[in-house]
């Protein structure tokens, strides 16, 4: 195997390498907005059997972001009891993801992605009384 045979396969392997750790840069953001959206995909189905949000789910919905390294920007719904049955509830979620992404000078700079999840569903509870 020639010099030459042995620069060009350096050269490959490097490219690969490159390619490789790419992909899995942009595939993170990525797969952190899908776990956000069904983060709050399952509250707003909360939202709509409880006819409104809940005190405590601001804090199970921040916790369960953040076990994902997702950072709660604003939350808007509204409380049990505002809505009554037939209307609209709308539940707007912003967060964001930070992350470092690798430049073409091989130098890291930090990101923030931002998260946007907006909502309606209408109130299906029925209260009696």
């Amino acid at each position: 195997m020639g010099i030459d045979r042995l620069i060009l396969t350096c050269i490959s392997v490097v490219v690969i390498i490159f390619i490789v750790v790419v992909s899995v840069e942009l595939a993170v953001p990525i797969s952190k907005n899908q776990a956000f959206n069904e983060a709050c995909r399952s509250y707003l189905l909360k939202m709509e059997g409880n006819g409104g949000w809940l005190d405590g789910d601001i804090n199970e919905l921040e916790q369960k972001l953040s076990a994902q390294g997702i950072l709660l920007v604003s939350l808007s719904a509204p409380l049990q009891g505002d809505v009554k049955f037939g209307e609209t509830m709308t539940l707007t979620v912003e967060a964001g993801y930070p992350f470092r992404l690798g430049t073409a000078g091989l130098t890291l700079i930090s990101q923030f992605q931002k998260f946007k999840y907006s909502k309606s569903v209408f109130c299906r509870r029925i209260e009696i009384g």
